[in-house]
């Protein structure tokens, strides 16, 4: 039944390491091994739920399961569905790449031509480098980054927005390589869709891509590390439904719980963001429906408030009430996330965000 005070779960909550557990962009395992298409993981995500493979790209054996592969055609790449739209934000984007062969052609890993935000290698990155570039961009260069042909290498590049100046680091294998100044803020906003494994129609990837990975938040260089040599499991998983339409019904259920976790709240607010998980707090927009959760007490099978780990109570088994229960909200959209907590009021993690029409 303990209570915790608003005050004091600001403290912890504001002055912890906060890090998405989960790629919340695109996420492309290509495991599929065949086909035109590839599913995005990403948890929420832009784009569309497959990246549809444009032209006639292959497959090959990948770091995990199988890899989008291609042999430099530059009509060949993956359409994310998403145009480009990294302005106001931190981010960070990885992937594994083996190159076919080791020159100066250019070989483009990602990007698009509106804003010339794109990743490659050979070109003024040479023939062991990898660059991230774009209009307005000073380049976040890795040299050497691919020590030799048919050589699996992960590289990731973390956009961090919120010093002064703001920071592009590059990684290599999981380890900071360089660090980037930009004179001013990033915008890499295009009309023109994202693509992976291909920038223009001159050039493309010549090699094998694998775990493509972008994040709307910087990630730290434990987060690179923790789990850059291995793919990413999804945790905290919230699924929120309604019939809608003023039926006043609700499920939710929250699953693939953090092991760390002793303790959770449910985010709440009827003031739903403009972008579903683009909110400031934990992906929502806080409201006087989010303050009021915190005062709630800690109950066994509590939706709002909840310890974990006890059989037969939410959140081990799924929240629900029948049709016509909740009718008063109808009409009203709210977002919800979870947060979970350790032992100590520790931050331990968070769901997607997860919206409701009733």
């Amino acid at each position: 039944m303990r209570a915790i005070t608003l005050a004091t779960l600001l403290i912890v909550l504001t002055s912890a390491s906060v890090a998405q557990n989960f790629p919340n962009g695109l996420y492309y395992r290509f495991n599929e091994g065949a086909g035109a298409t590839t599913q995005n993981l990403a948890n929420p995500m832009v784009g569309g739920v497959n990246g549809n493979l444009v032209g006639t790209p292959g497959w090959s054996a990948g770091r995990f399961g199988s890899a989008y592969a291609n042999v430099g055609t530059a009509a060949n790449y993956v359409d994310t569905g998403w145009n480009t739209n990294l302005v106001g934000t931190s981010w960070t984007l990885e992937f594994w790449v083996n190159l076919n062969s080791i020159t100066t052609t250019i070989s483009y890993m990602c990007g698009e031509t509106s804003t010339s935000f794109r990743a490659f290698s050979g070109g003024v990155a040479g023939a062991n480098g990898i660059i991230l570039r774009g209009t307005g961009m000073t380049d976040c260069w890795i040299n050497p980054a691919v020590p030799a042909a048919a050589t699996w290498t992960h590289v990731a590049f973390v956009y961090d927005r919120s010093t002064t100046p703001a920071l592009l680091y590059g990684y290599l294998n999981g380890v900071l390589a360089v660090t980037s100044s930009q004179a001013t803020a990033i915008t890499a906003v295009s009309t023109l869709p994202f693509r992976v494994g291909g920038q223009t129609s001159t050039t493309a990837l010549n090699g094998a891509m694998d775990e493509f990975r972008l994040w709307f938040v910087a990630r730290s260089a434990s987060d690179i590390l923790g789990n850059y040599n291995s793919e990413v499991n999804d945790r905290n998983i919230l699924v929120a439904t309604t019939t809608g339409g003023g039926a006043g019904d609700l499920n939710v259920a929250l699953t693939n719980i953090d092991p760390l976790a002793v303790e959770g709240f449910m985010l709440i607010t009827a003031t739903p963001s403009a972008a579903l998980g683009g909110g400031p707090f934990f992906g929502i927009t806080p409201d006087a429906v989010t303050w009021s959760i915190f005062s709630q007490p800690s109950i066994p099978g509590s939706p709002l408030h909840f310890p974990t780990g006890i059989p037969g109570f939410f959140p081990d088994v799924p929240f629900s009430v029948p049709p016509g229960t909740l009718t008063v909200l109808s009409g009203q959209t709210w977002d919800m996330a979870a947060v979970l907590l350790g032992g100590g009021l520790s931050y331990v993690g968070r769901s997607a965000v997860n919206r409701l029409h009733w």
